[in-house]
C-alpha cells in the first residue's frame, strides 16, 4: 500500500465531524490492518502519529486539542485507552494448554485477570521447585525462583489470585511461606531457621499483597532492597554486614517474590529501588481491573485435586540440572543476539535497558517451570517451552514501559510528574490546551497527551467532561 493511501485515509478519518453513533473505533481497526499490510516502518510510523492525533480531536471533530469521548457511549475511559494504545494479544492466547491452562481453567469463574492468575501460580511452583534444577547457563549459576509483581488499581483482585495460588501450591510442593512483611533482619532470621531445618537450603517465597508497605521507605527498610536483589541470583554464599552489626551470613539461598501493587504503592518505593537493578528482576503483569464481576465464583473440585497431583509428582521428580535441546538453544541465541539486542540498541532509555538485559534471565527461568509442570522432558529444555516463555516475557515488555513511565524514572516519567505538577499549580483542573500553553518550553503536545495518558492509567487524574466546561484533566 503507498503511503499517499494510508495518509488519505486518516485524512478523511481527521476531516470527519465527530458524531456520537460515529462508529471510529472500527474504522481506526481497519485502518490499522490496512496499515500493516506492506507498509514500511517509516509509512507505519507516520500512520501512528496521525491516529494520536485522531484520539486528540475536539467534541465536533476540530483541532480544540481535548481528547476525543468514547465513540461507542462507554463511560469507561481507561479501557478506551487500553483498547487503543495496548498492542497486545490477549493473555489468555498465550497459554492454551498444558498445566497453566488448566489452572487458568480452574480459575475461570474467578474477577482477577488471568495474567494474574498465571502470574502467580509460575512464581509459586518456582518456589516449590527451589534450588532444583541448575539452569544449564555457564554466565552464572540460574534457578527457577521468579520475582512477580501484579501491577494494577486497588480491588483489581491481585491478592485473592496470590491467595488462590498459595492454597493450592503449598500443599501439593510443600513451598516455604515467608513473612509477608518485615525488616531484612527479620526475613534473615526466618531463612537462617529454614536453613537449620534443611540442613541444606535458605529457601522461600515472599507473598506480598501490598508490595508497598514491604518496600516502604521505612528507615529499617533501606537494607531489604539490596538484600532482595542479592537473593534473586540464589547465592551459594551470601553474607552481608549492617553499620557495625554482626555479619549476616546464609548458605544456598533461593527465593521467590510474589507482590501485588497499585502505581500510587510503588511510587513510596525507596528511590534506588526503582532506579537500580532491583525492579528489572521483576516479571510484571498488568490489569485495568477485575475481569467481571462474579460474587460467588465456583472452583470445580475435581480439577483443583488433579492440579495438586500433577505439583504433587513434579515434586517427586525435580531433576539436578536441566541443559538445552539443540532446537530450544537456538531459538534462545537468535532471540537473545537479534531481538533484545535491536530493542536495546533502539532504546534511548537506561532504566528499560536493563529490562532488557534481564529478559533472558526471566525467561529462562520461566520456561523451566512451565515445562516441568507440564510434564515435559526433565533432561533439557525443549524448543515448545522456551517459545512460550518468550511470549509471556515479551508480552510484558509493554507493561514494563508503562510502569516505568508512570514511576518517573524515564523522560517520558519526567513528563508525567511535570504535568500532574501543573495541574495541582492550575487549582487541579486543567485543559490540554492549558497545559500546553504552560509548559510548551519543555515538551510538544504529543508529550503532554503521552503523559495524560499515562496519569489517567496510574489512577492520578480523571478525564472529565461537561457542555459547559468541556473536557478537562481533574485530579483525583
Amino acid at each position: 500500500m503507498e503511503k499517499s493511501i494510508l495518509r488519505q485515509q486518516v485524512d478523511v478519518l481527521l476531516n470527519n465531524q465527530y458524531k456520537e453513533d460515529d462508529p471510529i473505533r472500527e474504522r481506526l481497526g481497519e485502518l490499522v490492518d490496512d496499515a500493516y499490510d506492506g507498509a514500511s516502518e517509516e509509512e507505519w510510523e507516520d500512520v501512528k502519529e496521525r491516529i494520536d492525533r485522531a484520539f486528540s480531536l475536539g467534541e465536533n471533530g476540530g483541532t480544540e486539542g481535548e481528547p476525543l469521548l468514547p465513540s461507542s457511549g462507554s463511560t469507561d475511559v481507561a479501557e478506551d485507552i487500553r483498547v487503543a494504545d495496548d498492542p497486545r494479544p490477549a493473555f489468555d492466547t498465550l497459554v492454551t494448554e498444558g498445566f497453566y491452562a488448566r489452572y487458568l481453567e480452574w480459575t475461570s469463574e474467578h474477577e482477577s485477570p488471568s495474567q494474574y492468575h498465571f502470574g502467580a501460580a509460575v512464581t509459586a511452583v518456582g518456589a516449590g521447585l527451589g534450588r532444583r534444577p541448575l539452569i544449564d547457563w555457564e554466565a552464572r549459576d540460574l534457578y527457577p525462583n521468579l520475582y512477580t509483581l501484579l501491577v494494577g488499581p486497588s480491588g483489581a483482585r491481585k491478592g485473592a489470585a496470590i491467595e488462590r495460588a498459595m492454597r493450592l501450591v503449598i500443599p501439593a510442593m510443600g513451598a516455604n511461606r515467608l513473612p509477608n512483611e518485615g525488616t531484612p533482619q527479620g526475613f534473615f532470621a526466618a531463612l537462617k531457621r529454614r536453613l537449620e531445618d534443611t540442613e541444606d537450603t535458605a529457601d522461600g517465597i515472599i507473598t506480598a499483597p501490598e508490595f508497598g508497605v514491604l518496600m516502604s521507605r521505612n528507615r529499617n527498610k533501606e537494607d531489604l532492597v539490596k538484600w532482595l536483589t542479592d537473593w534473586y541470583d540464589s547465592p551459594n554464599h551470601w553474607d552481608r554486614a549492617l553499620r557495625g552489626e554482626e555479619i549476616y551470613e546464609l548458605y544456598n539461598v533461593c527465593i521467590s517474590v510474589l507482590g501485588g501493587s497499585t502505581l500510587t504503592w510503588l511510587r513510596d518505593m525507596p528511590t534506588d529501588a526503582i532506579t537500580g537493578g532491583f525492579m528489572p528482576r521483576f516479571i510484571l503483569f498488568d490489569a485495568q481491573g477485575k475481569r467481571f464481576w462474579n460474587s460467588r465464583p465456583k472452583f470445580n473440585q475435581q480439577l483443583e485435586r488433579e492440579l495438586s497431583h500433577r505439583l504433587a509428582r513434579v515434586t517427586d521428580t525435580i531433576p539436578d540440572r536441566i541443559g538445552w535441546s539443540d532446537g530450544a538453544g537456538g531459538v534462545l541465541d537468535e532471540w537473545y543476539e537479534r531481538d533484545i539486542q535491536r530493542q536495546h540498541d533502539a532504546s534511548t532509555d537506561p532504566q528499560f535497558q536493563k529490562w532488557l538485559e534481564r529478559k533472558q534471565a526471566a525467561a529462562m527461568k520461566l520456561a523451566v517451570v512451565w515445562q516441568l509442570a507440564d510434564g515435559g522432558p526433565r533432561d533439557e529444555i525443549a524448543v515448545e517451552w522456551i517459545r512460550k516463555a518468550i511470549d509471556v516475557v515479551n508480552w510484558g515488555d509493554h507493561t514494563v514501559e508503562r510502569v516505568y513511565n508512570a514511576l518517573g524514572v524515564t523522560q517520558e516519567g519526567q513528563a508525567a510528574a511535570d504535568v500532574l505538577d501543573q495541574v495541582k499549580r492550575m487549582g487541579g483542573s486543567a485543559t490540554l490546551r492549558q497545559l500546553c500553553a504552560a509548559l510548551k518550553k519543555s515538551y510538544t503536545k504529543s508529550r503532554v497527551q503521552g503523559a495524560l495518558n499515562t496519569l489517567l492509567a496510574a489512577g492520578d487524574l480523571s478525564r472529565e467532561y461537561s457542555p459547559s466546561r468541556g473536557l478537562r484533566w481533574e485530579l483525583k
